[in-house]
Order: structure tokens, then sequence, then C-alpha cells
């Protein structure tokens, strides 16, 4: 009993010091695990503050990149709308000079049409003159050209008549008319006669220009053949005229409308139909066999 109690003792003792091995080596265990734990977990530390370094300079760089990107966008639109706004502003001066060439147009035509009343006038007054102040029995002979008419001077015994000269103007048929006295030689008459077939036609100048030339007149003045009173105001009655070159274009489009609706049918008359409307399509429009004679379906 002795010996087995020495055997147990011996036992005891050596699981004793098993016991203690094997716990130093699990606190060992821990120890080394703790360490790699704790290595770890730097490493880990140092690999994420690595790669939040490098995302922070990724997005800065693609930051840099888009600002480079929309700046050069910008600019390209900036130069853009730059062309874009230079194309119309020379689109725009275009038409204003346009504008203002027709409208110097309109003057001159004015101005033109202002001196041709006025040799018409004067020469009227030549002719009424002249043959006011002549003698009965002496007759001006009146010559007639393809557009002018030629008066004789008369004889030097008649003062006043000496000192006007001998004018050379043109003259419609109705003032011929006048100037031949009655009961004529058969020469004025047929004279007279060849001077009205010179007549003017009523219905040429319907352009465009005349239509944009009376919608000045008529944005400026509103009825520029309006009477108006010493005060400017407009009266029933009779005044002055708000402008009489506009009246006189205003009178003219109401003419050449009139003459676009004219039936001039086997050649009977000459006008432009598209007066004032131009860009109206006149007749239907077949859709389908424009399309089928340009092509389309085949």
């Amino acid at each position: 009993m002795e010996s087995e109690k020495n055997r147990e003792a011996e036992e005891a003792k050596v699981r004793a010091e098993q016991e203690k091995v094997r716990v130093e080596e699990e606190k060992k265990a821990a120890i080394a695990k703790a360490e790699a734990l704790k290595k770890a977990e730097a490493e880990a530390k140092v690999e994420a503050e690595r790669r939040a370094k490098e995302q922070a300079k990724r997005e800065i760089a693609e930051k840099e990149e888009k600002a480079k990107r929309d700046a050069v966008e910008a600019k390209a639109r900036a130069a853009e709308a730059s062309a874009r706004l230079a194309e119309k502003k020379a689109a725009a001066e275009k038409l204003q000079k346009e504008a203002q060439d027709k409208l110097k147009e309109a003057e001159k035509a004015e101005e033109e049409h202002k001196a041709r009343l006025a040799e018409h006038k004067k020469a009227e007054e030549v002719l009424h003159k002249a043959q006011a102040t002549k003698p009965v029995e002496e007759k001006p002979a009146i010559k007639i050209a393809a557009k002018e008419v030629a008066v004789s001077p008369p004889k030097p015994e008649a003062k006043k008549v000496a000192e006007v000269p001998a004018p050379k103007v043109v003259v419609p048929a109705v003032v011929a008319a006048k100037a031949a006295p009655p009961k004529a030689n058969p020469t004025p008459v047929k004279a007279v006669k060849a001077v009205a077939f010179l007549k003017q036609d009523p219905c040429a100048g319907c352009t465009e220009g005349l239509s944009q030339s009376y919608q000045a007149c008529a944005m400026k003045h509103g009825n520029p053949c309006a009477e108006t009173n010493a005060a400017g105001l407009v009266t029933s009655g009779p005044g002055t005229k708000k402008d009489i070159g506009c009246c006189m274009k205003k009178e003219k489009h109401d003419r050449c409308l009139k003459c676009a609706g004219m039936d001039c049918a086997h050649g009977t008359c000459k006008v432009n139909k598209k007066y004032y409307k131009p860009r109206t399509i006149v007749g239907e429009l077949d859709d389908k066999a424009a399309m089928k004679k340009s092509g389309w379906g085949k």
C-alpha cells in the first residue's frame, strides 16, 4: 500500500508538472496570439491609412480632371455662343443695312417723283404762259419725240414771250392736249394721240420694296393721308396731310392691292398677283403627288 501511495504521489507530481507545462504553453500561446493580433491590427491600420491616402489622391485627381474638362467645355460653349452671337449680329446688321438701303431708295424715288412733279408743273406753267401771251393767229409748233415735247418759242415781237426760253420737258397727254389750241391743224392732233400711247401703267412698280416702304410709313404715321389741323391733330375736315411722301406710298399700295385682284385672263393686263403676299402658296398643295414625283416610296 505504501508503494501504491508512492506511485500515486509520483503520478500526481508528474500530472502537476505536466499541467504546469501545459499552462505555461497556453500562456505563451496566448501571449504570442495577442502579439500577432496586435501586429495584424497595426498592419491593417497602416494598410487602411495607405488606402485612404490613395483614395484621396484619386479623388483629387478625378476632381482636377473633371474641373479641366468642365473648363474646356465651358470655353467651347462660350466660343460657340460668341460665334452664334456674331452671326446674329452680322445678320441683324445686314438686315438693318438692307432696310436703310431700301429707305434710301424710297426717299430717292420720292425725290425723283417730286422733281418730276415740279418739272411737270413748271412745263405746264410755261405752256400756259406761252399760250396766254402769244397772238391768237400764231400757234406753237409741237414736236413730239418718243418721250419729249419741244415747244418752239414765239416770234420776237412779243416781249414777255421772248423772255421765256424754249423748254424741252416730259409732259403727259393731258398737258399736251391743253397746250393745243382749239381747231388746230391735223399735225398737233396726231402728236397728242402719239403722246397718249406713252401713258404709264398704273399697276407698275408693285414690288416688295413698295410694301416695305408702306409698312415703315404705316408704323411711323398710321394713316399718312389723314388731314391734320394747325395743332397737329387729325380732323375730319381739310387740313395738312401727315406726310405727303408716305401718303403717296399708301395710295400706290392701295392701287397695287386692287391691281393684284384684277382678272388678267388672255393677257389683258400685267400685274403682280402675289403683291403683299409673296410667300402665299396659290392653289392646293398635294403632298402625296409631290412626294411621289420626288421619288419617295420607291
